[in-house]
């Protein structure tokens, strides 16, 4: 009984051990999947920051990570939160007033390479399967400070939401892709779904007061989302997207500006920054047209940036309207 004993057991563990992955390399190593559990904070300077505060002293206690690693993972963190994280990054923040829109690109999922135990002998042969990481499926990564990738499907479907929004007769889109249905996994996150419809009603109000014409959507109210499988339901996400025309307003194709991320900042977003985000992640006719009331201007420089609000679609907007009435009030003055 001995030796049958000690025969399942070498049969039986062996190959459990063998399939067991021992090393990720470097390049495909991705955060939060250490133990199990996926992280939402997906900046390399953040990374940066979490593996020097793994580290240990001499004594056994944890190393303290240093002030400019701090004040780089602070600043990463807050590149698309609401409010600056610390003072060290306020200049920052300053120089280009709090306007972190990122320019967004999809994502092909990238499988993972594990490396495994030599087997021992033949019947111990695993192959390999293929294997996408968490992070690498759903993230949001922010490649630079005014780069972000996004998974391809999430991409699909905010450019066929934006093709009927064209259709529709405005070219301009703010799609919001916010966590929903948050009673179902309530245990888990402890969300307050009252919370994300309050700041939804906030994002809501702002576009349509103040930049009327913007369409506002819902992502997970959209039958692309619906039709996507799998469904690509982000658990915690509260982003704010602006899509419209790439380059002349007449474009086939569109380009997509992340103009706040709750899952790489964990913050909620602020309505005197996110106006000032909105501004700037528009076409620039819009913050020419607001600027052109706040200084002197020439009559030809007030019809060009008309021309070009007009061909861009800016219709119902209270900027727009006075500075029409100003460029009509100097051509009456020049006529007389």
């Amino acid at each position: 009984w001995l030796g049958l004993w000690g025969w399942l057991a070498l049969w039986g563990v062996a190959p459990a051990a063998c399939m067991q992955p021992h090393d990720l390399s470097a390049s495909s190593r991705l955060p939060g999947l250490t133990s199990g559990k996926p992280n939402r904070s997906l900046s390399s300077s953040a990374l940066n920051c979490t593996a020097t505060s793994a580290s240990f002293t001499s004594t056994g206690r944890p190393a303290r990570p240093s002030s400019a690693t701090s004040r780089t993972a602070a600043s990463s963190a807050s590149r698309l939160s609401g409010r600056p994280a610390s003072a060290g990054n306020r200049s920052s923040i300053a120089s280009s007033k709090g306007c972190h829109v990122m320019q967004v690109a999809a994502r092909k999922p990238q499988e993972a390479r594990f490396s495994r135990h030599p087997p021992i002998n033949v019947w111990h042969y695993i192959p390999d399967a293929p294997c996408v990481l968490w992070g690498e499926r759903w993230s949001t990564k922010v490649d630079s400070d005014d780069r972000a990738s996004l998974p391809e499907p999430i991409v699909g479907i905010m450019t066929a939401m934006w093709r009927d929004s064209v259709r529709r007769g405005q070219r301009m889109l703010c799609i919001l892709e916010t966590c929903y249905h948050c009673e179902e996994h309530l245990r888990t996150t402890k969300h307050v779904p009252a919370t994300y419809q309050s700041y939804g009603n906030m994002v809501h109000s702002l576009v349509t007061a103040e930049f009327p014409f913007v369409a506002m959507e819902a992502m997970h109210c959209s039958p692309h989302y619906a039709a996507c499988t799998p469904l690509q339901r982000r658990i915690g996400a509260f982003e704010i997207y602006l899509v419209f025309p790439a380059g002349v307003p007449d474009s086939k194709s569109c380009q997509i500006r992340l103009v706040h991320s709750k899952l790489t900042s964990l913050k909620w977003p602020c309505r005197q920054n996110l106006h000032i985000r909105l501004t700037a992640g528009l076409p620039d006719v819009v913050a020419r047209a607001q600027a052109v009331l706040s200084r002197e201007w020439s009559q030809a420089e007030g019809e060009a940036v008309l021309r070009e609000a007009e061909a861009w679609g800016l219709t119902g907007w209270d900027a727009l309207d006075g500075l029409m009435d100003r460029v009509s009030a100097a051509s009456r003055c020049v006529e007389q």
